[in-house]
């Protein structure tokens, strides 16, 4: 497990996930909202997101 994972807040645009995974080369971050893991986006999200 990572003891530090890469987060993002759950209201962050699009750009800046696959901005951040890009910079880190990671596939997934976690989303946290006042502290709290509420949810996991994958690179998988994103592209079927942006295919919309």
């Amino acid at each position: 497990m990572t003891p530090a994972p890469k987060t993002i807040a759950p209201d962050a645009p699009l750009a800046d996930a696959i901005t951040l995974m890009a910079d880190t080369r990671i596939t997934a971050l976690f989303a946290v909202e006042a502290g709290k893991p509420v949810g996991v986006v994958h690179m998988h999200d994103l592209l079927s997101a942006g295919a919309r």
